[in-house]
């Protein structure tokens, strides 16, 4: 008996490791203008790139002065359910250093076992109204 489950064991480690090796996928930071799953085009940027387009450091530096005046921002982390669970933590570890804008507050926009179309866009605002913020949508 003890034999058969041991070979029953080796056999699903077998398959585990054979399906391992069989799975294949390319860094979105290597597909270039290709596709994921024929429709999410790769790169971090637009047109595939993963040069930070000047458009987008222009809105960042934008915003710097803003910033360093004392006008209070919002960093939303934005997602399906696996966001709230990462940014969670991010938020966490935010509140435990000490070198942080204190302008700056944190709101989790991921909703645990939601997917992309669930309702986190109805539950945004009660969780911007909870910390006493306003949304504009």
């Amino acid at each position: 008996m003890r034999d058969h489950w041991t070979l029953g064991c080796v056999v699903i480690l077998f398959s585990a490791v054979m399906q391992a090796q069989l799975f294949s996928a390319t860094p979105i930071t290597d597909l270039g203008t290709g596709l994921y799953l024929n429709q999410y085009q790769g790169g971090l940027y637009e047109n595939g790139t993963n040069v930070l387009p000047s458009d987008h450091l222009a809105d960042g530096q934008a915003l710097d002065p803003q910033i360093a005046d004392g006008t209070p921002f919002v960093f939303l982390g934005i997602g399906m359910s696996d966001v709230e669970n990462a940014f969670s933590t991010f938020l966490n570890t935010v509140e435990m250093t000490q070198n942080v804008n204190p302008n700056m507050t944190l709101v989790v926009g991921g909703q645990a076992r939601t997917p992309a179309n669930g309702p986190t866009r109805k539950e945004l605002p009660h969780r911007m109204a909870a910390r006493s913020l306003q949304t504009l949508c």
